[in-house]
């Protein structure tokens, strides 16, 4: 952790740090760049490309053709999975903004995981990190994640980036709820729960549609 700031507080409830035993037979992949991508232009919203793995347990990417994806196999269909994606990047414009988002078959999704940063001025470097709800994997799809800065040269760490898929046991239990439509001239200005009108599945009725929405 870093800041620039020394008198600044940590909320105790708000800060934790742990880890995800997940024993020893794991389902996904994490992939990665070789190298630093330098001189990179991200100002068209491009997929990102990852041309080295860190594992894939069955063969959910490929380091030379299309590799921004990662294609769901016939092996993991009718699971769950959560995508992740991190990434450091310098060389960037002071005070410029970036934008990060999931993608499945090179459209959004529910359950996508964005990301929207603005850099500081006089800073010239950025972090982005995100993740997706867990989603239905159905073989032949393809996720990517797409990334935008106005500068057209900038320089996205190898070490520090990083794009995965975890698929989780095929028992699933939770939900996935989300707005059946766009919620325009929306006024959160006093601070207000998100209610949800739909959901895309709930194992355990944990939410209900009619009532109490958001929780």
């Amino acid at each position: 952790l870093y800041s620039d700031d020394i008198t600044s507080s940590l909320i105790a409830a708000q800060t934790t740090f742990g880890i995800r035993v997940l024993g020893t037979t794991a389902d996904g992949c994490l992939v990665k760049k070789s190298v630093d991508q330098t001189a990179a232009n991200y100002s068209a919203f491009p997929s990102v490309a990852w041309d080295a793995e860190v594992y894939d347990t069955d063969s959910y990417h490929d380091t030379v053709t299309n590799n921004s994806r990662i294609t769901i196999p016939a092996g993991a269909n009718g699971k769950y999975g959560v995508l992740r994606f991190t990434a450091n990047m310098t060389s960037v414009t002071a005070s410029s903004q970036f934008l990060a988002e999931l993608s499945k078959n090179g459209a959004q999704f529910n359950g996508l995981g964005s990301c929207f940063s603005r850099i500081s001025a006089g800073v010239t470097e950025a972090s982005i990190n995100l993740m997706s709800a867990p989603v239905l994997l159905t073989t032949g799809d393809y996720f990517t994640v797409t990334l935008y800065n106005v500068d057209t040269s900038i320089t996205v760490e190898a070490e520090k980036s990083a794009f995965s898929l975890e698929v989780l046991p095929s028992t699933l239990d939770g939900c996935l709820v989300y707005k059946s439509a766009d919620q325009t001239t929306a006024n959160y200005s006093a601070g207000a729960s998100i209610a949800f009108n739909s959901e895309l599945y709930d194992t355990q009725t944990l939410h209900d549609t009619g009532a109490n929405t958001e929780r």
